[in-house]
């Protein structure tokens, strides 16, 4: 037996996990939930298979699309032109014409098979996602495979469709569809906010948690006024931390270096998640503006340090290591090449303006540099190996031993003597 469930409904619907050991009714009357187990046929290749697509008894076909499922590498032959004159290219169309059809199925767990095996390819794609939009099947088993499908693809949220998608979900008597259609809402390119908003007071935890994540996507003006507001009403820790974490992505950063700026020592509680966004290059340039904040309302850079480990010594502040990793080039070991960014431009901008963080970043500046040698020694260092290589090179052509080993190496020195000419590093005059 083979689970071929996938992971990703799992990772979407936290219940899922049980869904192959549902009882019958739970999509729909007499339905089961399908989890794609299926049964290899000992010896059966791609053309024994073939033809069982087509059979009359649905088990064996669900169990043969579960079979192409687990060996689909056809869109390559669909899709690249080198390809499409292949003799597998036209095994490959008609393979997909044939489960194409069977998304119709009134079998439920033939049609959501084909569904997730359709999902794979990229050919004919447009076609493919209209077909998901409009199919309103009321079927546990077909629905939960196309919001984990829609949910992951990024091209359907500015659909007109899916907004009609998302309400037939909400009708359904299914919890997972019901509670599924918050997956599409929160990739939408647009979404009712005041609704949710009034939603999210009476709502159960697993549901604000839901409306949590949709608002973060679209934090305008109200719903930052919104979410601030539960923030100080809320006695729950994991919902204030969740909010906190949604109000920097506001469309107006301005609204979060505000509110910031009146929160006194909360600002500087936060500082290590927002030095760790710093630190991780995220585009969000409003985290390098809190720091920014901080800096100029007091905070010490000195006061957060990095947990020490075999390269970290224990007097490195964690935004002078992020700093200087965002400033200098890593591979250039007199640290000469400067690859800062904006962001880290403007943080080190701001220690310049105090004397005392001035010198302490500068201080930590040239310790870090990585191994600062003369240029005198690199080149001697250079000339050295080139010699090495050039005298081991003539060595070896003194003797002729005819053996695999004596042969690599001749041509290993070769690959090393190319490999330096290319990696020498130009010493300035």
């Amino acid at each position: 037996m083979k689970n071929l469930f996938r992971s990703a409904i799992t990772a979407l619907i936290c219940i899922s996990i049980i869904l192959p050991l549902m009882a019958p009714g739970c999509g729909g009357e007499g339905e089961k939930n399908v989890g794609f187990y299926s049964v290899d046929i000992p010896h059966f290749k791609e053309a024994d298979y073939l033809p069982l697509l087509n059979s009359n008894n649905e088990e064996i076909q669900y169990n043969t699309i579960c079979y192409f499922i687990m060996n689909n590498d056809y869109d390559e032959y669909l899709t690249v032109d080198s390809l499409k004159t292949s003799s597998k290219h036209d095994t490959a169309l008609m393979i997909y014409h044939t489960i194409y059809s069977l998304m119709d199925s009134k079998n439920t767990w033939v049609s959501s098979a084909a569904i997730l095996f359709i999902s794979e390819f990229e050919y004919n794609r447009k076609s493919y996602l209209q077909y998901l939009l409009e199919n309103n099947t009321p079927s546990l088993n077909v629905q939960l495979e196309i919001i984990t499908i829609l949910s992951d693809d990024s091209s359907v949220m500015h659909d007109p469709l899916l907004s009609k998608k998302i309400n037939f979900l909400q009708k359904q008597p299914s919890w997972l569809l019901q509670n599924g259609a918050y997956l599409l809402l929160k990739g939408k390119d647009s979404v009712d906010t005041e609704r949710l908003m009034n939603d999210y007071t009476t709502a159960a935890m697993y549901q604000k948690l839901f409306i949590l994540d949709i608002l973060a996507n679209h934090m305008t003006d109200p719903v930052f006024t919104f979410l601030i507001r539960e923030w100080a009403s809320s006695k729950d820790s994991r919902i204030k931390g969740i909010i906190l974490t949604a109000l920097t992505k506001a469309k107006n950063p301005k609204n979060v270096l505000d509110w910031y700026n009146e929160q006194g020592e909360l600002l500087k509680e936060n500082m290590k998640g927002f030095i760790d966004r710093f630190g991780q290059r995220d585009s969000n340039e409003i985290f390098s503006k809190l720091i920014v904040l901080a800096i100029r309302k007091g905070w010490n850079p000195s006061s957060l340090k990095l947990k020490t480990n075999d390269t970290i010594s224990v007097s490195e502040p964690t935004l002078y290591y992020y700093l200087y990793e965002d400033k200098y080039d890593p591979n250039i070991s007199d640290g000469s090449k400067i690859r800062q960014t904006v962001m880290g431009k403007r943080i080190e901008e701001t220690l310049l303006q105090y004397p005392s963080l001035k010198k302490e970043w500068q201080d930590y500046e040239r310790r870090k540099f990585r191994y600062p040698l003369p240029e005198q020694l690199i080149a001697e260092h250079q000339r050295l190996t080139e010699t090495y290589l050039q005298n081991t090179r003539l060595l070896l052509e003194r003797y002729t031993i005819d053996t695999t080993l004596y042969n690599n190496f001749k041509h290993q020195i070769d690959y090393w003597t190319t490999d330096m000419q290319k990696a020498k590093v130009k010493i300035n005059k």
